[in-house]
């Protein structure tokens, strides 16, 4: 049976946050000029910044906004600088669920992504198993698949099956290597 907590509370955030330094920041939040181009596709100011958001959350942890989160006081911005569109008017965003699904689903097929699968799930389970005969630390283990989801173009999903992926792999390996004692 998988160990149940294989990171600590800290580290669950750390998988998922935006970098402290504020260079790295601004490197992964900077939209491109095709960006701003699409986003200025949108209408409403609320809209064109909901998306824009939602395209950082996206890009980079890689992850999705869950419904009622509010994005870091730091990416709002850093996004509505570039913009130049008040942070407040995040506010009125998506007031429709409708809104939100459908940029979403217009930003995955702008990006090439992919949401997370159980085929995904089974595939990286595989593929860390040698990584996990070499390490039982789980936030290695939680990293590196991280980076692979994101080399992959995959949606990240949440840290509990992240951490529930490599707990298996982890057990997985530590029976292959008792067998092999």
């Amino acid at each position: 049976m998988p160990r149940r907590e294989l990171l600590t509370p800290t580290e669950r955030l750390q998988l998922v946050a935006f970098p402290e330094d504020a260079g790295e920041l601004i490197r992964v939040l900077t939209l491109s000029k095709a960006d701003i181009a699409f986003v200025w596709q949108h209408r409403g100011d609320h809209n064109r910044f909901g998306i824009a958001v939602l395209m950082a959350y996206l890009r980079y942890p890689g992850r999705t906004l869950a419904k009622d989160e509010k994005p870091h006081d730091s990416v709002l911005n850093l996004i509505a600088e570039q913009l130049q569109i008040p942070t407040a008017v995040w506010e009125l965003y998506a007031d429709r669920d409708e809104t939100r699904r459908e940029h979403l689903a217009e930003l995955l097929s702008l990006l090439d992504m992919k949401p997370f699968s159980t085929r995904h799930y089974r595939a990286l389970s595989e593929w860390l198993q040698p990584t996990a005969l070499q390490t039982t630390r789980g936030m290695v283990l939680a990293q590196v698949v991280v980076e692979e989801i994101r080399k992959r173009l995959i949606v990240l999903p949440p840290v509990a099956v992240i951490e529930r992926l490599c707990a298996e792999a982890a057990t997985r390996a530590q029976r292959k290597i008792l067998t092999i004692l």
